[in-house]
């Protein structure tokens, strides 16, 4: 009869491991007022130009994973690469319309760029893109999430545009997609690899809550020891 059982999923596990993590992050201001509309503009466009900084980067690390890869899933990592270069370019340089084209890294956004990297390097030293699919997968799963908690937008709603990318379906079957192919390296991984995979995601996600933190951080001077960091990965 034990045998019948369906076999857990590490990746729900470790989305479960973080749900505390993610009740906080769907209830920062930032989110808060992007669903009910009353979001500054301005801080939106800011949220928005450190995010073209991070999705430059992210494109070359899911094109790291797709390199890494091979057949269907080299092909789903490399389509989620170009996507993620396209959305960069359409949707974020719109919103800007140069008013925030010029704004340097924020720390926090540079704190979960160098979390990608170190991935990355562990993925480059130990020829496996294991570690590093685990690191971006958060990105995939936390704002498919979101998207689909925010719901459906109002006609008018100023935000519509990114509530609607988010919460489209498509958004939601790529994750599950991501979700999948991140599984399936996780159960080929020795338990000492799939530790490493554990905490990765861990700390994207704990990353992703600090990046949605950031905005009501914009524009004000940063205080010396005193820059926000994500909790560290159980």
């Amino acid at each position: 009869m034990r045998s019948a059982l369906p076999t857990p999923r590490l990746t729900e596990a470790w989305w479960a491991d973080a749900a505390e993590v993610l009740d906080e992050t769907l209830d920062c201001r930032f989110l808060r007022g992007l669903a009910d509309g009353t979001l500054d503009p301005e801080v939106f466009a800011g949220y928005l130009a450190q995010d073209v900084h991070y999705l430059r980067a992210y494109e070359q690390h899911l094109a790291a994973v797709a390199a890494g890869s091979t057949g269907d899933a080299a092909a789903f990592w490399t389509t989620a690469s170009e996507g993620c270069a396209a959305e960069a370019r359409d949707l974020h340089h719109r919103r800007l319309a140069g008013s925030h084209a010029d704004d340097p890294v924020h720390p926090v956004c540079a704190g979960y760029l160098a979390h990608l990297a170190d991935a990355a390097r562990q993925s480059v030293d130990s020829g496996d893109v294991s570690v590093l699919a685990a690191a971006v997968l958060p990105c995939f799963r936390v704002y498919a999430w979101v998207g689909e908690r925010l719901g459906t937008a109002p006609v008018g709603h100023p935000f519509a545009d990114w509530i609607t990318a988010y919460g489209d379906p498509g958004f939601a079957a790529s994750s599950a997609r991501a979700t999948e192919l991140v599984e399936e390296l996780a159960r080929r991984a020795d338990p000492a690899l799939r530790g490493r995979m554990a905490r990765a995601f861990r700390q994207s996600v704990a990353q992703e809550l600090a990046f949605f933190r950031m905005p009501e951080q914009l524009g004000q001077p940063e205080q010396p020891g005193h820059a926000e960091q994500p909790g560290e990965p159980v």
